[in-house]
């Protein structure tokens, strides 16, 4: 990672919900994309010529398919670099409630009812207070950790 992509733990968190949501869209481009190109017939030059309209054939649909799966590949590779980063976070914090709760909620994309059912507790006692604990210490355990290399409290 470069000097330009540093973010700090906590934003790494929310970088990685905006990943997933960036990966699951791009999924379901591609997914029509091939649809699309399974869909197209090879283009018969022996019959007759027809002017006009736009053109639409398969190469522009494959160059941008392709276009978003190496999108996809890049995005899939920075969310493994932050799950590293963040497990090892998660890894030295002493509240395994705590981190269960940032893994589920960060890296699981789990929704507060569920982590709430998780941890024995209702969702908004899980959203509201725990919650905010967790990122506490979780806060705190990067700012003591020597494995990270991406936020700048490890520097």
């Amino acid at each position: 990672m470069n000097g330009g992509d540093r973010l700090e733990m906590t934003n790494i968190l929310q970088e990685m919900k905006r990943i997933g949501r960036e990966i699951d869209c791009l999924q379901d481009e591609i997914k029509k994309l091939r649809e699309e190109c399974d869909g197209l017939r090879a283009t018969d030059y022996s019959a007759p010529k027809v002017e006009g309209g736009t053109p639409s054939g398969i190469v522009d649909r494959v160059i941008k398919l392709e276009d978003r799966i190496e999108k996809l590949k890049k995005l899939i590779n920075k969310r493994y670099e932050y799950v590293d980063m963040i497990n090892t976070v998660l890894d030295k914090m002493p509240t395994v409630e705590y981190s269960l709760l940032i893994r589920n909620r960060y890296l699981y994309g789990e929704t507060w009812g569920q982590i709430g059912k998780l941890l024995h507790t209702n969702r908004e006692t899980a959203r509201n207070r725990m919650h905010k604990e967790a990122l506490k210490e979780f806060q705190k355990y990067c700012t003591n950790c020597k494995d990270c290399t991406n936020c700048k409290d490890c520097k």
